[in-house]
């Protein structure tokens, strides 16, 4: 795919903004009574880009906002009042020289589900935070139930008795793997605000004080229960169990594989502790808790037996499991510390409804453990353990402990996407290709390159997108539009989606489309994050990785735009006609032109409110367009900043060839104005153009307010292919435009200088 471009052409009449260092006014909407407070603030107006998207706030290269105390510096400017509280409550680095920071909002001293906030640091400097916020909140905090009471009532919620805690094998496990005599399962109960579930977002009218129990259960589905702190009725309930449904049919096995095991008397146990890491695999003797667990033995460490082949799997697949995360992305174990992996095979399920099942595998969130289910036959051929089976219940282990996506509605179809696409990467890690099918070497269940094979969608809100709230909201199925990106990301595609969207992506390959993932999985999302947050989060972990402009970054936009996610806090169209704002700010973006009057009237009108034209490459205001004294309107050119996808003009016959390496050619929607210009640049910028004879043409180099660096250059253009030379070699390192201007054309590109 061709480099973004950067361009105008003026005609008569035509008016052409490039503004680089402008306010900002952006839209933080946290609540619609507080939402246009925040974006009045002047301190936020110059420290963010206007590009600052719905809960992603993008700091200016120039500030100097300090991560640890950005909620208390700025409190006021961020909507918070003097009852609000962001409290620290983790900080990674990264292997990428970032430290990331995660706050959980307090209302009084009571946490706030769902409102947390990542603060995204290089060399001490906030330079982006993400996440949601509740501003405005005016509620009670004192409950009409004592904690025991809430605790019987949600106990009505289980459909269980075979409670964890009552259970003494299972308390002492719990007791070793938190390495505390005093860890127990039994709930404890905690005050939280939440909203209903059939809200998508908290705000301060929909929030409920409730208490939150934790609900361990061995024979069925462990749960996370809120209920009402003033009445007792149940809010909402979220799995703590987290399973792939898989379905039917054969399973190849990996062949003769070395396994590590532990002596234990004149046997060994399948159990790998060779490493730091413990790896252990027991089985369950088809119970639905783990009453019946046991050791699978061998007297000579050769394990062949038909009845243990099963069980071999299942190690062969969570050991490579955790390799490819450790060699991959230097992750240790699910909880990127090292913590033991206890898997037990040969497991029944107890379904929703009450019924069992040996279909079926899980990840458990509460006990930390695995489990895989023999199936309906007693061959080991049809056993939930397949290599992308593995990865994908391992890989619920590492969101809960990065992202915590809710196993609920989008973020639940998230949680479960993330485990297909990396299940279906520990796959290609161990065999050395991807079938693009979830599970097929048992009988597949979900499909990457049709989901609609498989009852899915591929579009969000397209044909088969699940509204009900069956299935903890439709995980199973609304993940389809995730896993069609990655696929769409990873080989490239084009067609039509379900909105009637043209789209083009070209594939960046499934490793790097994975990396992306996982940075954007680990670094970006949170427990309630929504479909366009994934959208941010994948958009944000591809600049860090591949940097800005980068053909990866790019491929990421489009691919969110082929399954119709797109940025819902603005307008992509590129042409805008019509008067605004109507009842609040907004932003008309663009990865290539916006143009307002193009075809009709378009003016903004005097109000408080804003609106901002935001393009990588130009903004265009034609005859028709009026902003009157009064209005607040802002153009902003930052090239790569919006990454939707937009259809590519014509090209020329100006290519990529004709310059080096890492140049860029510009192909334009007008006659004769086809330009091509280096980005980035070293010692000369040399510009190709399509000129008309006799036309004096000029060369210049500026910084970002638009004033020289160097001396222009001036040539006297010819027909067809023209080229000018400027000499960079003084020029320092860092970021300016380039503009090539004739009588009939003008050409205006950000740049950036390197050694």
């Amino acid at each position: 795919m061709k480099n973004l471009k950067f361009s105008t052409r003026i005609t008569d009449g035509m008016l052409v903004l490039y503004l680089v260092l402008v306010a900002v006014l952006i839209v933080l909407f946290f609540d619609s009574a507080k939402c246009e407070s925040i974006l009045q603030n002047k301190q936020m107006q110059v420290m963010l880009k206007p590009t600052s998207e719905n809960n992603f706030l993008e700091f200016r290269d120039e500030t100097n906002v300090n991560p640890l105390t950005v909620f208390t510096d700025y409190k006021a400017a961020l909507g918070l009042q003097a009852d609000d509280e962001m409290r620290l409550v983790k900080g990674e680095n990264d292997q990428m020289g970032m430290a990331h920071y995660r706050y959980q909002q307090f209302y009084k001293g009571i946490k706030i589900e769902g409102a947390e906030m990542i603060v995204h640091s290089k060399d001490g400097r906030a330079v982006s935070m993400n996440g949601k916020m509740v501003a405005g909140i005016n509620l009670p905090q004192e409950p009409s139930l004592t904690e025991n009471d809430a605790l019987t009532a949600s106990l009505k919620f289980v459909k269980s008795t075979k409670y964890m805690w009552l259970n003494a094998n299972e308390e002492e496990h719990y007791k070793r793997m938190k390495k505390d005599e005093s860890a127990s399962y039994f709930p404890k109960g905690e005050l939280v605000y939440t909203r209903p579930t059939s809200e998508k977002e908290s705000t301060p009218s929909n929030l409920i004080l409730c208490w939150r129990f934790d609900i361990n259960v061995e024979d069925g589905l462990s749960a996370r229960i809120f209920v009402d702190a003033k009445t007792g009725a149940l809010i909402n309930s979220i799995p703590l169990d987290l399973t792939c449904s898989a379905g039917t049919g054969t399973t190849t096995f990996n062949g003769v594989q070395s396994v590590w095991t532990k002596a234990s008397g004149a046997h060994y146990n399948l159990d790998n502790d060779c490493n730091s890491v413990e790896l252990h695999v027991r089985n369950a003797n088809t119970a639905t808790d783990l009453s019946n667990v046991t050791e699978y033995t061998d007297a000579n460490n050769i394990w062949n037996a038909t009845s243990q082949t099963s069980a071999v799997q299942t190690m062969f697949g969570i050991r490579k499991s955790y390799y490819y995360y450790l060699t991959t992305f230097g992750r240790d174990s699910y909880d990127n510390s090292g913590s033991n992996i206890d898997c037990y095979n040969n497991a029944w399920f107890t379904n929703a409804d009450g019924t069992t099942t040996p279909n079926n595998a899980q990840w458990s969130n509460s006990s930390h453990y695995l489990r895989f289910g023999p199936a309906n036959s007693s061959s080991a051929s049809d056993d939930y353990n397949a290599d992308d089976v593995v990865g994908h219940e391992f890989t619920h282990g590492v969101t809960e402990y990065s992202a915590a996506l809710n196993y609920q509605s989008e973020s639940g179809a998230l949680n479960e996407s993330f485990s297909d696409i990396f299940g279906e990467m520990v796959e290609n890690y161990v065999e050395g290709s991807m079938d693009w099918l979830v599970g097929a070497d048992r009988g597949a269940i979900r499909s990457f390159l049709n989901p609609n094979l498989y009852n899915q969608p591929d579009t969000y809100n397209g044909t088969n997108w699940f509204n009900g709230t069956t299935d903890n909201g439709g995980v199973h199925t609304n993940s389809g539009v995730q896993n069609y990106f990655f696929y769409l990301l990873s080989v490239g595609g084009s067609g039509t989606n379900d909105n009637g969207s043209a789209y083009s992506v070209t594939g960046i390959g499934a490793p790097n489309a994975a990396a992306i993932g996982y940075r954007a999985l680990t670094t970006y999302l949170s427990s309630g994050s929504q479909y366009i947050d994934a959208r941010a989060a994948w958009l944000h972990a591809a600049l860090d990785i591949f940097g800005s402009c980068s053909s990866q970054i790019i491929q990421v936009g489009n691919a969110w735009h082929a399954v119709g996610v797109e940025s819902q806090s603005s307008q992509w169209l590129s042409d805008v006609c019509g008067s605004y704002p109507l009842f609040n700010s907004v932003t008309f973006q663009s990865i290539s032109t916006v143009r307002g009057a193009y075809t009709c009237a378009n003016s903004i009108i005097a109000s408080p409110y804003s609106v901002t034209y935001s393009s990588d490459d130009k903004v265009v205001l034609y005859p028709g367009f009026n902003a009157p004294a009064g209005s607040h309107f802002v153009a902003y050119v930052e090239p790569c900043a919006v990454t939707l996808w937009r259809q590519a003009a014509p090209g020329d016959d100006i290519s990529a060839e004709e310059l080096n390496a890492e140049k860029s050619v510009m192909d334009f929607d007008s006659e004769n104005s086809a330009v091509a210009i280096p980005n980035p640049f070293t010692t000369e910028v040399k510009t190709i153009f399509r000129g008309t004879s006799g036309e004096r043409v000029i060369l210049r180099i500026t910084d970002m307010l638009g004033k020289n660096v160097l001396a222009p250059v001036e040539k006297l253009a010819d027909d067809g292919k023209n080229e000018v030379i400027l000499n960079t070699s003084e020029l320092e390192p860092g970021t300016y435009f380039i503009e090539l201007q004739s009588p009939s054309f003008k050409q205006t590109m950000k740049v950036i200088k390197t050694d």
